[in-house]
């Protein structure tokens, strides 16, 4: 994997720039704030920052070419689980994402790796308002989860404590 730093207009920080490829060998840029200004003499520090970044990337062994939505990553993974769940389960985890976990994601236009503790919190404390049970709240985080452990086994997104 390599890497450049680069600057953009209006922009007060330098920028890593990585060069990643796609399962058909298409070259696509990451572009990532290195939160190091580009005013005074800190080009060195930026140079420094990206290989920091370049080894981060290469030992994390996340996949920077998958980015879809959060939303269609849950429906491809409910479909994937189908074939392995019991028909009733199917349909009522089917009930929960179509009437609830979607809509609500579908607003947010979230990317899966832009899915945090503090965004789930926020679903959960909303839902919560809305007047479902906690132990219904209960069930949908645990199809979030399930779908989230999904994503850590294809190196979508990084396991973090």
């Amino acid at each position: 994997m390599t890497g450049s730093i680069q600057t953009k207009t209006n922009r007060k920080n330098y920028f890593a720039v990585i060069n990643v490829y796609d399962e058909h060998g298409k070259r696509r840029l990451k572009w990532i704030d290195t939160g190091i200004p580009t005013k005074g003499n800190n080009k060195r520090l930026a140079n420094k920052r990206l290989q920091e970044i370049l080894v981060e990337y290469a030992n994390s062994g996340i996949d920077v070419t998958k980015d879809e939505y959060f939303t269609d990553f849950m429906k491809d993974w409910l479909e994937v689980l189908r074939n392995s769940i019991a028909p009733t389960t199917y349909d009522s985890y089917s009930i929960i994402l179509n009437n609830h976990i979607l809509p609500y994601f579908e607003r947010k236009r979230l990317k899966v790796k832009a899915v945090s503790p503090a965004v789930v919190q926020a679903y959960v404390s909303e839902k919560l308002k809305s007047g479902l049970s906690s132990n219904t709240v209960r069930k949908h985080l645990a199809n979030i989860s399930k779908c989230l452990d999904s994503a850590v086994k294809q190196n979508i997104i990084a396991f973090k404590d």
